[in-house]
């Protein structure tokens, strides 16, 4: 038979653990908005603003980032990365992505300051950007990298939260035609939102969004007089568009090792080493 003295510890125990998750988890109340933003379904349209008309057959990237802060600094990792594509008359559905919380919940117990959740949609249509983007491929420093990311990667658009689903304004697109260099730094940056992890890397949204770039830099890279010279930056972009980027690396690190050499030295590859590495990489394992 139990007596007071002996139910206190266990009263007291019960009453500290409820308090220690109180806290552990009031700091995240306020960003409770926030994550059911970024984790309902969402629906929009890509516009071009030109005609007006919705712009079909685009990739559109959905993306979603967890940070906090602990007395030890901060941190945070990418939450998911969703692939849809627009239909004839622009619009695109991006699905819940309730399944990919997971992704951050170990981190809470480490990151209890400030934790927000941020998310960002953006797309990838050849011959078009997106309106206020163009410092993106216009603005270089001395070694060739961009001084700024297009806009569209670190931009949360206007959206509504209509109970079940989250409504995007459109975002405006314009036709523009780029050179080489130009839409290969720029789509580069496009394709690098929300990062796809190490394991998603080869799942067939993310092989077929790169296949789908690739067939349209490849001829073009080709097609260019060999002894074409890119700057870092530019050759190293076109990583992001192979279907094995290590396969591509590797080669062209035995056709042009020179290049490889330090930003500050401006090391240069030529298109027909590109060209050949871009085609060593071009499937999977």
């Amino acid at each position: 038979m139990n007596t007071p003295s002996n139910r206190t510890p266990k009263r007291f125990r019960l009453k500290w653990r409820w308090i220690i998750f109180a806290l552990v988890l009031l700091p995240f109340l306020p960003q409770v908005p926030s994550c059911m933003m970024a984790n309902l379904p969402k629906t929009g349209r890509l516009v071009d603003v030109t005609t007006g008309k919705g712009i079909p057959d685009a990739a559109v990237i959905a993306a979603a980032n967890f940070y906090g802060e602990s007395f030890a600094g901060s941190g945070g990792d990418n939450v998911y990365r969703v692939i849809v594509h627009t239909d004839a008359n622009g619009d695109y559905w991006i699905p819940n992505t309730w399944l990919h919380i997971g992704n951050w919940i170990p981190t809470i117990p480490f990151f209890i300051r400030n934790p927000h959740t941020t998310w960002l949609i953006t797309a990838f249509k050849p011959g078009y950007v997106f309106v206020g983007d163009e410092k993106a491929w216009t603005d270089y420093d001395n070694y060739g990298h961009p001084k700024y990311w297009p806009r569209s990667v670190g931009f949360t658009p206007p959206a509504t939260w209509l109970g079940v689903v989250v409504k995007v304004e459109p975002l405006q697109m314009r036709p523009i035609q780029l050179s080489l260099r130009e839409a290969a730094i720029y789509y580069r940056g496009i394709f690098l939102t929300g990062s796809p992890n190490i394991g998603e890397w080869n799942e067939p949204q993310e092989v077929a969004l790169r296949r789908r770039a690739y067939e349209i830099f490849l001829p073009q890279v080709c097609n260019l007089d060999p002894e074409v010279e890119m700057d870092t930056n530019w050759a190293s972009a076109f990583d992001a568009f192979v279907p094995n980027n290590v396969r591509t690396n590797e080669s062209l690190r035995k056709l042009e090792p020179s290049g490889f050499k330090d930003d500050y030295m401006y090391p240069i590859f030529h298109a027909k080493n590109v060209c050949a590495a871009m085609k060593a990489g071009g499937d999977l394992p």
